[in-house]
């Protein structure tokens, strides 16, 4: 079961969750981010809807998760010397 969680300036959040047919047990559940190039989810949106359409609060725990990507992405780039690179380059 796949699902569109929201989106912001630059991304989609989504969920995967693979669930038992047996006894509905989640077996297992993916979160993640699918960004695009050469414009944005909320032009995507607006094409697709016919209608521009505010994106849904994220969860809480997926806010966090995307602060913890951007915190671990900009000290990756810091210990590889790419301090100074905006991730968009």
């Amino acid at each position: 079961r796949t699902r569109l969680l929201g989106w912001d300036d630059r991304a989609f959040y989504l969920e995967a969750r693979f669930v038992s047919l047996r006894d509905g047990f989640v077996c297992a559940l993916l979160r993640f981010r699918q960004h695009l190039l050469g414009t944005s989810p909320e032009r995507v949106v607006q094409h697709l809807c016919q209608r521009r359409a505010e994106p849904p609060e994220l969860p809480a725990d997926l806010q966090h998760w995307i602060s913890y990507n951007e915190a671990s992405s900009q000290l990756l780039r810091m210990e590889s010397g790419l301090s100074d690179v905006t991730k968009d380059q």
